[in-house]
């Protein structure tokens, strides 16, 4: 194989390894989707709640709504959404909605090695997000964003140690959560966002958010805390076994969140941290078939660029190849059979030039050393040392008379690990002496 299509291929293999250990966790989730019955709200563990009797029903999260916004003054369109969630649960359910003000002294009085992170996050919105962990992990609840409309209560979901909803196409979302407190997922959740914080993806808002302490965020944390369970069912530790099945979370699915008849939710209009750019998201997946045919020019582009490269590798290493057949003096060096010394030392030379360092120049050092004397003395069959005497012989011999045929051998053997070239020169050198 050329050395230009190994430079290619290693580099694809490369990033192609590096792209699966980055999105491995949201590769699992397509691999393995939440679908299982020990994951998922069911609907016949909601109606078995609902017609059960008062006595009999236990909640575990505990009957508190968390929302959260940066004054006390709600934007006009979400007053209806916050006053309709606050009305079908009073006076059962406490109430607390989260402003700036409160954020800063819960966070120094609770949690004061988050508080650098907190103030280091460049959107607003991450700091909401991040809150939202913090205050759930704290006194347990059920956190929603103000722009999901309540349209049935929520004691259904109290049976569970904690929910959330599934998301499209993958994963969970954060903008409607319960759980009880010190949930030991949430608790990952708070570690976590620390080491999530410096991550950037293209400098792009709405994708760092969705990292940092968004859905994907959620969704990555939550898919390594259920896979640490499949570890701990091999026998590795029953004990962590036991506390994840004990607080496995349910998962609502689409139809139990919104648009359907008995959905727990609507959305109300507007949105509380979507930007430009997540406006252009939207737009592309409106236009899906715009979005195919602009993937398939991305495609030639980026196999264009690979040909391009893959030609200029092409033209570097050619141009060394010359350099260095003019300094051997060989004509088809790259032909040629070379000790493992040289072949070592002409890769690196080559992946030298290709980044334009200069490189050692080769010379006959780094050849075997087979001098015509050599070469003579070792043609013990020569017709031209017949009339040698066997003293002579044996003196000029290096090996005892017994092992001079093996010995024979060698020397040829050596000779033809030798550049064709060489081995012609060395002919030449000898006949002519004859």
């Amino acid at each position: 194989m050329r050395l230009e299509s190994k430079i290619l291929l290693y580099s694809h293999v490369f990033l192609m390894l590096y792209l699966v250990y980055f999105f491995g966790d949201l590769l699992l989730m397509m691999v393995c989707p939440i679908k299982d019955d020990k994951d998922v709200v069911l609907d016949k563990d909601i109606n078995k709640y609902l017609s059960a009797h008062n006595d009999d029903k236990h909640n575990l999260i505990p009957k508190h709504i968390h929302q959260t916004y940066k004054t006390d003054e709600i934007p006009e369109h979400w007053i209806k959404a916050q006053k309709q969630c606050i009305d079908l649960h009073y006076p059962d359910y406490n109430y607390t909605l989260w402003t700036d003000l409160m954020v800063h002294s819960f966070l120094e009085e609770k949690y004061p090695w988050f508080l650098p992170t907190y103030d280091a996050y460049e959107h607003n919105i991450q700091r909401a997000d991040a809150l939202r962990y913090f205050v759930l992990r704290e006194y347990g609840g059920i956190y929603i964003d103000l722009d999901d409309v309540c349209e049935r209560k929520l004691d259904p979901l109290l049976q569970y140690p904690a929910f959330f909803r599934k998301t499209s196409p993958l994963g969970v979302s954060n903008d409607v959560m319960g759980t009880v407190p010190n949930h030991p997922l949430f608790v990952e959740f708070t570690e976590n966002l620390e080491r999530f914080s410096k991550i950037n993806i293209l400098n792009i808002p709405y994708i760092t958010i969705m990292f940092t302490t968004g859905p994907m965020f959620v969704s990555v944390v939550y898919q390594r805390w259920i896979r640490k369970g499949w570890s701990y069912g091999l026998g590795l530790n029953k004990k962590k076994l036991e506390i994840i099945n004990k607080y496995r979370p349910r998962v609502m699915q689409p139809y139990q969140y919104k648009n359907s008849i008995g959905s727990f939710f609507s959305i109300a209009e507007g949105s509380s941290w979507h930007t430009d750019d997540s406006n252009i998201m939207f737009v592309l997946g409106a236009h899906i078939t715009a979005c195919v045919v602009g993937g398939f020019i991305l495609f030639f582009v980026v196999f264009y660029s690979e040909l391009l490269i893959y030609t200029l590798l092409q033209g570097v290493i050619k141009k060394y190849n010359k350099q260095d057949n003019n300094q051997l003096d060989v004509t088809s060096v790259s032909k040629a059979r070379f000790p493992f010394k040289l072949k070592v030392t002409r890769f690196i030379n080559k992946l030298k030039a290709l980044f334009g360092i200069s490189y050692t120049n080769l010379s006959e050092d780094l050849l075997p050393s087979h001098s015509i004397n050599e070469f003579n003395n070792s043609d013990v069959g020569n017709s031209c040392n017949t009339t040698k005497s066997k003293a002579q012989i044996k003196a000029a011999s290096p090996v005892p008379s017994g092992n001079k045929y093996n010995y024979q051998r060698h020397q040829m053997r050596r000779q033809s690990n030798l550049p064709k070239e060489i081995q012609t020169q060395l002919q030449k050198a000898s006949d002519s002496q004859v």
